[in-house]
């Protein structure tokens, strides 16, 4: 054997001699705390007892395991619904066996019953238009509207006319362009 090697091997004969050493002396040496509690009398103090109803229980092993699920492929299925919503409902539980035409889930109707009655008023409005130009107008429409007509070109008339005069008088120089261009700004 090499020096190296002998001078570790005492030493390792050293410190487990050492350790022996100290060990058996502190087995010999009492401690403060090992002492029994005397009572006045001489003797020692009782020492406490607690005491428990027995009752007969069936005991389950529990496994505490670490690893991986994977699921069967034959019975695992993706799915996914023709129409998005909020959920109300849900009708199955995690790993239960369903079967076609099983309710899964149920969606809140609310947002579908008022797209429903949205889509109504828009039948219901198209119905409406649709009839009016089956019957037509009514005689008292059409004579409003006429009324109308004619008080919007007597308008135009009276504009024609008062432009007209304008186009005159600014001819003449009577009145200038640029008070025209001002009060057609304001």
């Amino acid at each position: 054997m090499t020096l190296r090697i002998l001078k570790q091997l005492m030493a390792f004969r050293i410190i487990l001699l050492a350790s022996f050493l100290m060990s058996a002396a502190g087995c010999t040496q009492e401690t403060p705390g090992d002492e029994e509690p005397v009572s006045d009398s001489g003797q020692s103090s009782p020492i406490p007892v607690h005491a428990a109803k027995v009752a007969r229980v069936t005991l389950k092993p529990t496994l505490n395991l670490v690893g991986v699920i994977t699921s069967i492929p034959e019975r695992t299925a993706i799915v996914s619904p023709q129409i998005g919503g909020w959920v109300q409902e849900l009708k199955v539980v995690e790993g239960q066996i369903i079967h076609a035409n099983d309710p899964l889930l149920e969606f809140d109707k609310r947002a579908a019953l008022i797209a429903v009655k949205r889509a109504q008023a828009v039948v219901a409005q198209t119905a409406a238009v649709v009839k009016r130009m089956e019957t037509g107008y009514l005689p008292q429409e059409i004579a409003g509207a006429r009324k109308d007509a004619e008080q919007a070109a007597a308008t135009v008339d009276g504009l024609s006319s008062e432009l007209t005069a304008l186009k005159k008088l600014l001819d003449r120089r009577e009145i200038s362009g640029s008070c025209t261009k001002q009060n057609s700004k304001h």
